[in-house]
């Protein structure tokens, strides 16, 4: 399980274009952590799974299954929640009821 954890790691941070220095400053750890990790003289990062899964975004269940991956919203998605929260809640509720009947179409 370890090496999967740490591969899942490896793999987000390459996806999301970050740099394994970046996620051992953000863990306040020494430069030589990861390194570490990689071959296999430490297994610290399962101690900081939550603060990994934040800051990947990505829940720790992801990391140690490989299940419930939270993913960053799209533009369109992200605008339209801004949208929504600046309506009443009158008109949150309409906008919920169309958005169901679309979806059931």
């Amino acid at each position: 399980m370890p090496n999967e954890v740490l591969e899942r790691i490896s793999s987000l941070l390459l996806k999301q274009g970050k740099k394994q220095k970046q996620l051992i400053e953000y863990l306040h750890l020494h430069d030589q952590t990861y390194n570490n990790w990689k071959t296999g003289k430490s297994t610290s990062y399962l101690k900081h799974l939550v603060e990994i899964s934040e800051y990947l975004g990505v829940s720790p269940n992801y990391l140690i299954c490989g299940k419930d991956q939270f993913r960053e919203p799209d533009t369109l998605e992200s605008e339209l929640v801004f949208l929504f929260r600046q309506f009443p809640e009158k008109k949150k509720q309409m906008v919920l009821t169309i958005v169901k009947t679309l979806a059931e179409e």
